[in-house]
């Protein structure tokens, strides 16, 4: 029935057991103690109390009688009197401390017993007061008579007193021994609870153990074998708690992995035999491929030769034109050239021009200046001493304007010749510039002729170069489709091996029903048997 059960209820049941044991075990200890303390509380409220006041009355009783029965041999009249004084006050003690011992409670065998001792309490008081009231008068023919009823009935009393004393010893001694029996019986209870506790934990760790640790193992075991690749052994689920379900996900897991490892074992089989074929029609393809290649390579070859003569009679015409166009070039720059000589040296001539009139302007300048130079020495003169500096001033601007006029005069001589010689200039010029457009007119026929013989050499090399061109495309084509051959060979190939080396990994797997894996070992080896055959 337990395997029925889940881990999680085992253990709920199991700790709540422990826990009731322990509440027992408590409840048990705590029962024991609570009589230990009623019993003890009873002795200490009721024997030990009743038991100290009664050997105290007793106490002061012996006092009593001691100080009165010494009164007699007193020194003094004085100390007579303090000695009865005394015994009366210790007989009140006495009585006091038996009047306490009356107010507790008491079953009625105490409260019997109690009456005894205060019968022969009252008959001893008698006594005592007879013999205090002899002693008072020094009535000695009373005193030892007295003395002696005073000495039985104190007996008496003691007598009563003392059974009273060891009725509570007894009482106590009871309560006593009930306490160790209550002790002994919570020690059994609680040792016959303490060794069911360690049953049922014992009992209980033995139960998760089977129910746990042993399915634990179980599934580590399975797991280590699936590790090694033995797919074989079936998984046995023996209960629906956790560890079974964990056991049955077990047993689905390796059921579908056995199913995969069969299914990835015949694909592998099937893509190494695919894969060959592809590799050896790879291979025959690109022996084709390559032959087609040569063949293009060739033609590729002839036409090269081809397109360079061409290119060479084009490279030629093409040089000639160059050279035509340069020269009709020069030619156009040499007749700009001189347009602009024939330019400059007009402008020289209107500049000349210019200039003559400006030096004519100067001249003048010079002119009018000397005179006004000449006009303020005269004035000077007449003013006499006082125009000396200013004649001197006149005479060195006279001096400049005299020398200015003469290198005006200079200059305009000067530009006169060179306004000559330009005009000879630019009539050369003009001969000059007349040759050059007749050349340049020549030159551009020539230049003209030459375009035409590189145009027709160039469409001859577009032509060519355009077969070539197709020839070379043809070739890389070729070549490109013979290197794609060879790299779907090699894919091919490699294909190959990756399904070998998949099947020789699936092959680790040892699945049920299933002996010795012979046949997929030999055709794997046939395999690779045709695989270096076409790469052969």
């Amino acid at each position: 029935m337990l395997k029925h059960w889940t881990i999680r209820w085992r253990l709920r049941i199991a700790v709540a057991g422990l826990a009731g044991l322990v509440l027992i075990i408590g409840g048990l200890a705590l029962l024991g103690l609570r009589d230990t303390v009623a019993s003890l509380r009873e002795v200490h409220e009721s024997e030990l109390a009743s038991t100290r006041l009664l050997g105290e009355s007793e106490i002061h009783i012996g006092r009593a009688r001691a100080v009165v029965l010494r009164a007699p041999q007193a020194p003094s009249a004085d100390i007579k009197a303090e000695d009865i004084r005394k015994g009366t006050e210790y007989w009140g003690k006495s009585e006091q401390a038996w009047q306490s011992y009356l107010s507790l409670p008491a079953d009625p065998e105490a409260q019997r017993m109690a009456a005894q001792v205060t019968s022969a309490r009252q008959a001893l008081k008698d006594a005592f007061v007879l013999l205090q009231g002899s002693i008072s008068s020094g009535d000695a023919d009373a005193y030892y008579p007295q003395a002696a009823v005073l000495g039985k009935r104190y007996t008496a009393y003691v007598n009563a007193n003392d059974a009273l004393k060891k009725f509570y010893d007894g009482r106590a001694k009871a309560n006593f021994e009930s306490a160790v029996t209550t002790y002994d019986r919570l020690v059994a209870m609680t040792l016959g609870a303490i060794a069911f506790a360690v049953v049922a934990a014992v009992l209980t760790a033995r139960s998760l153990d089977r129910a746990i640790t042993q399915p634990l193992d179980d599934v580590l075991g399975h797991f280590q074998e699936i590790a090694d690749g033995n797919l074989q052994r079936s998984v046995r689920v023996t209960s629906s708690d956790e560890m079974g379900r964990l056991l049955q996900a077990l047993a689905n897991m390796k059921s579908q992995l056995s199913e995969t490892v069969a299914k990835v074992r015949r694909s592998g089989e099937a893509i190494a035999a695919s894969a060959a074929q592809i590799a050896a029609g790879n291979l025959d393809l690109s022996a084709r491929t390559e032959q087609q290649a040569a063949s293009l390579e060739q033609t590729a070859a002839s036409m090269e030769e081809l397109t360079s003569t061409v290119r060479q009679n084009m490279e030629h015409a093409r040089q000639a034109n160059q050279l035509a166009r340069q020269a009709s070039d020069q030619t156009g720059a040499g007749d700009a050239a001189m347009s602009e000589v024939t330019d400059t040296m007009r402008a020289i001539d209107a500049g000349s021009a210019r200039i003559r009139d400006i030096i004519a302007l100067i001249d003048g300048i010079a002119f009018q200046t000397n005179i006004l130079a000449l006009n303020a020495a005269v004035e000077a003169a007449r003013a006499g001493e006082q125009g000396r500096g200013f004649a001197v001033v006149a005479g060195e601007v006279r001096t400049l304007a005299q020398r200015s006029a003469s290198a005006a005069r200079d200059i305009k001589s000067l530009i006169e010749s060179s306004a000559e010689r330009s005009a000879a200039g630019s009539r050369i010029v003009g001969e000059a510039g007349a040759a050059m457009q007749e050349i340049a007119t020549s030159v551009r026929r020539v230049t003209d002729i030459m375009a035409e013989i590189s145009a027709a050499s160039e469409e001859q090399t577009a032509g060519i170069d355009q077969v070539a061109q197709a020839v070379t495309q043809m070739d890389e084509v070729t070549q490109q489709n013979a290197a794609l051959v060879e790299q779907a060979s090699a894919a091919a190939q490699s294909l190959a091996e990756q399904a070998e080396s998949l099947k020789a990994a699936v092959a680790v797997f040892r699945l049920a029903g299933q002996v010795h894996d012979t046949e997929g070992i030999e055709a794997s080896g046939a395999s690779r048997t045709r695989l270096h055959a076409v790469r052969a």
